[in-house]
């Protein structure tokens, strides 16, 4: 049943050249309109080198949709944990490590302090 699946995310396409993820969020996730687009809005307004932008979200009826930049190279927690060939490097591994301190710095700043829910799956890699 729908209220029990999971968010999912979804690659898309906004014209020829921009790459989209859409991630669509079950409906027990955000039972609440409001707060979903409050806080929507909220995140929007954060624009960083260093965190995944969103472009628009979906509030209609049962439907909880965001849009946001897709990142083409899979999480942290593929490149620590399940990677095939190759660890990742140490030098590659710091830099995750300052990009996050800078991620994080920003967010704080921004008085949007989005670390208590920090973990590998959530840490992005472009290109």
């Amino acid at each position: 049943s729908g209220d029990k699946a999971p968010n999912v995310v979804y690659k898309g396409k906004l014209d020829a050249q921009r790459r989209i993820a859409v991630k669509r969020f079950s409906r027990s996730a955000w039972p609440d309109p409001r707060q979903f687009m409050e806080e929507a809005k909220s995140v929007g307004q954060l624009r960083n080198k260093r965190i995944v932008n969103l472009l628009g979200c979906c509030c209609e009826a049962d439907e909880r949709l965001l849009v946001a930049e897709y990142m083409p190279n899979d999480t942290l927690a593929k490149h620590l944990f399940h990677w095939e060939s190759q660890a990742m490097v140490w030098p590659m591994r710091l830099r995750v490590v300052l990009y996050l301190a800078e991620a994080l710095d920003y967010c704080i700043s921004k008085e949007r302090a989005l670390y208590h829910d920090l973990n590998a799956y959530r840490v992005l890699f472009d290109d």
